[in-house]
């Protein structure tokens, strides 16, 4: 809900309910990397021919945070007959490992690091997405890359909120 609200005051002045495209949806997570995820695209597409409002292909063309992922929104009748968008989220392994990576570091810093995103973190998560990206387009097992991921968590500990400031104050 607080995303929602975010959305409405802050980020996307103007916008209203009717307009958001990301109130209701689902996210599926393939373990069949890049071909799985495609071939997944295509059978979203297909079994809603037709209700296909728009189609968001940001493994192609990721946007500037490094976030990966294809979403394909959907035209669809609610319970009261009023047509309402659904967003369908498709991720590999990685890509949803990485998103979800970000949103526990934007919880615990305060800052949303995939849209409001500036600095240090913000260039490290890029760097992030850049090697998973390279290890599936590849094909070639995530380890290959791990003296470049061990250097960029390294840097990114420079950037470690202190216990205080953390949810909870654990």
């Amino acid at each position: 809900m607080e995303t929602i609200v975010g959305k409405l005051v802050e980020r996307e002045t103007g916008a209203d309910l009717s307009r958001l495209q990301d109130i209701a949806g689902c996210r599926m997570v393939v373990l069949g990397g890049l071909p799985e995820l495609y071939r997944l695209r295509e059978e979203v597409c297909r079994a809603w021919d037709g209700r296909v409002w728009k189609l968001d292909d940001y493994v192609t063309n990721p946007r500037l945070s490094g976030y990966r992922a294809v979403h394909v929104i959907v035209k669809s009748a609610d319970s009261f007959g009023f047509e309402r968008l659904v967003e369908i989220q498709l991720r590999t392994v990685l890509m949803h490992v990485w998103a979800n990576l970000v949103e526990r570091v934007t919880e615990v810093a305060g800052c949303n690091y995939k849209q409001d995103g500036a600095g240090g973190v913000y260039e490290h998560f890029r760097e992030l997405s850049d090697i998973s990206w390279r290890a599936e387009n590849e094909d070639v097992e995530l380890e290959i890359f791990s003296d470049e991921l061990t250097l960029v968590m390294g840097s990114m500990l420079k950037y470690a909120v202190p216990a205080t400031r953390r949810q909870g104050g654990r």
